[in-house]
């Protein structure tokens, strides 16, 4: 039994490019809910009193 290995390289070649694009995607979408919760928090700290 042999290994094709440019078929295997193809395939592990396919999985880690998957990985990549699929945390550059979770890296975005984190960075553009981060800056949304910032904008919309933004002010509200002067409402709450110290001690509560």
């Amino acid at each position: 039994m042999e290994v094709d290995w440019g078929q295997a390289s193809q395939i592990a070649g396919a999985g880690f490019g998957t990985v990549f694009v699929v945390l550059a995607i979770l890296a975005g979408v984190i960075a553009l809910i981060a800056l949304a919760v910032r904008r919309t928090s933004r002010g509200k700290d002067k409402n709450i009193k110290k001690g509560d």
